[in-house]
């Protein structure tokens, strides 16, 4: 009996931590879409200190002068993306988001590789921001 009530209280507890993480990481987006002016111009690192939410994925495309190149971010919850335009066109940039064979690289979150924002965008940080989408 006992331990069917911790059971509930435990799933109970782990739901409501569940939803309190995906409101934060949307709050969190949300900040970026209403002052992204601030960040228009400024380096990636600049976003990345201001960034709470802890990125799941990070898919980069572009790399050529036919397709802006951008660095899409996905957060915990999935629903949430951060779309971040750069500028830097040059063959040592491109070669940053170009792959060969497919249009897009990807960057899984990796807790053994990757322990934070910083080491996901380690190569990416000092592009600069032309604009953010973020819903």
């Amino acid at each position: 009996m006992v331990t069917k009530i911790f059971f509930i209280i435990a799933v109970g507890l782990s739901t409501v931590i569940s939803a309190q993480r995906k409101i934060v990481n949307q709050q969190n987006i949300e900040k970026f879409k209403t002052n992204k002016n601030l960040y228009i111009g400024k380096k990636v690192k600049v976003l990345l200190k201001d960034l709470k939410a802890k990125i799941k994925t990070a898919s980069f495309y572009g790399g050529w002068s036919e397709e802006a190149s951008r660095i899409t971010l996905r957060f915990e919850d999935d629903k949430t993306k951060l779309v971040i335009f750069v500028k830097e066109h040059d063959s040592e940039t491109n070669k940053l988001f170009l792959n060969k064979g497919n249009s897009q690289k990807r960057i899984d979150k990796d807790g053994k590789i990757y322990r934070s924002n910083d080491d996901i965008l380690k190569k990416y940080e000092n592009l600069t921001i032309t604009d953010l989408l973020a819903f």
